[in-house]
């Protein structure tokens, strides 16, 4: 059961108590892995069991939500699972703030999907409580490079639409899709993939309206596209004016060694030209000679914008940390502070702490999830849990046994 705290009035930062939070992760100590669901009220939890024996998982990266809750308190989990051992996607639901789970629906079920792999789905949910959900794979007519794929449900599941249509993008591959939906409930995508003209993989960005309007590549800095320079990992936001926020991971110009963290932002009607130029925001000292990774993006009340993502740099060269900066309006670089480190633990920095997602609650305070190790955690990987109130408190672990991946982070009450 969800634990709800008092209410603090709405103060922010320095207010107590913290919001709960719930989450979901992949457990396992070997193959097959489990999915489970928690909240963090209690430390160490006790996660219950969404799906055993699967094979199953929640998505190999955090750039995008994995579990909603309606108006009504219902919980939707998207996950993917071995079906006669191919992956495909799964959506179930829980009436009882998690405790069990019913309803395990397919919905991948495109032409012949049953025959190829469909994984890595992320899920948003919009203000009639319909849900959208987007996912890799690949299907009868696209077998020769994991596709972009959407359903969505407003009392039935809708068939699958590919939106993945830009020229040639059916050579593949498309991986790794993140999803949103702002005031109007308009549903907006990003992925990274290849296409006619960008051999290295691009952050491309797609949005339905009453129709879907086509992808449109936003990885736009300076030699984005060019040499090596792949770009990977898009996490998407929306703020209260309906601005769109990205980040994701990448190389351009001056940066063409080590994947760097970029953002851009975009006003309605979200068309190529109304697209901000990229800016790095992985600035903390040598960032740009040390690789970084899987940022993920979330937005408070005042339309600040708030990055986690796992990363090296001067003084921890060897292991990932994980890392985090904010920026407020107008987003211009100038206006992001320099990053902070925020995997303090004992002997983080001398362990690899990766996968973070983060989420913002009510009082707009900061909460963060990741997978590593450290001084007590060295034999598999567990989760760790850090907060932001007035400062950044030292991270705790919450999922001590098994080995514990990919945990992806919501707040508990309103639906996005």
């Amino acid at each position: 059961m969800v634990w709800w705290f008092p209410s603090t009035g709405g103060a922010r930062r320095g207010a107590y108590p913290l919001d709960p939070m719930e989450y979901v992760f992949t457990e396992g100590t070997g193959v097959p892995y489990d999915v489970m669901y928690d909240t963090v009220h209690a430390i160490p939890a006790t996660p219950v069991s969404v799906a055993q024996s699967e094979s199953s998982g929640v998505g190999s990266a955090n750039n995008a939500r994995r579990l909603v809750r309606t108006s009504d308190g219902t919980l939707y989990l998207v996950y993917f699972k071995q079906l006669a051992g191919i992956a495909q996607v799964y959506v179930i639901k829980s009436v009882d703030d998690g405790a069990t789970w019913t309803d395990d629906t397919r919905i991948s079920t495109y032409a012949d999907m049953e025959d190829y792999a469909n994984s890595t789905p992320a899920i948003a949910v919009d203000s009639n409580d319909c849900l959208h959900v987007v996912w890799i794979g690949e299907a009868d007519g696209f077998t020769t490079g994991l596709q972009i794929w959407y359903a969505k449900y407003d009392g039935s599941w809708s068939y699958p639409v590919r939106i993945s249509t830009y020229a040639n993008m059916a050579g593949g591959p498309q991986n790794l899709p993140a999803i949103t939906v702002d005031s109007q409930d308009y549903v907006h995508i990003v992925w990274h993939g290849r296409a006619t003209g960008y051999t290295m993989y691009q952050i491309w960005y797609n949005v339905y309206t009453d129709a879907w309007a086509g992808p449109v590549r936003i990885s736009t800095y300076a030699s984005m596209s060019g040499g090596s320079n792949y770009q990977y990992n898009p996490s998407i936001a929306v703020d209260s004016e309906d601005r769109l926020h990205v980040v994701w991971h990448g190389k351009a110009t001056g940066y063409t060694t080590h994947w760097q963290i970029w953002y851009a932002t975009a006003v309605s009607p979200y068309a190529a030209g109304n697209w901000v130029t990229p800016v790095r925001i992985s600035t903390y000292a040598n960032m740009a000679t040390n690789f970084q990774y899987t940022p993920c993006i979330a937005v408070d009340s005042d339309d600040s914008l708030h990055v986690i993502w796992n990363g090296l740099a001067t003084g921890y060269t060897t292991h990932y940390q994980i890392w985090y900066a904010t920026a407020v309006s107008p987003y211009a670089a100038a206006n992001w502070v320099a990053p902070v480190r925020i995997s303090t633990y004992d002997n983080m920095a001398t362990n690899s702490q990766i996968q973070p997602s983060i989420a913002v609650d009510s009082n707009d305070y900061l909460h963060v999830l990741w997978h590593g190790k450290a001084t007590g955690y060295t034999t598999q990987n567990v989760v760790w849990y850090a907060t932001y109130v007035l400062a950044w408190a030292t991270p705790v672990c919450i999922q001590p046994t098994g080995r514990n991946q990919y945990p992806n982070l919501r707040w508990s009450r309103w639906p996005r």
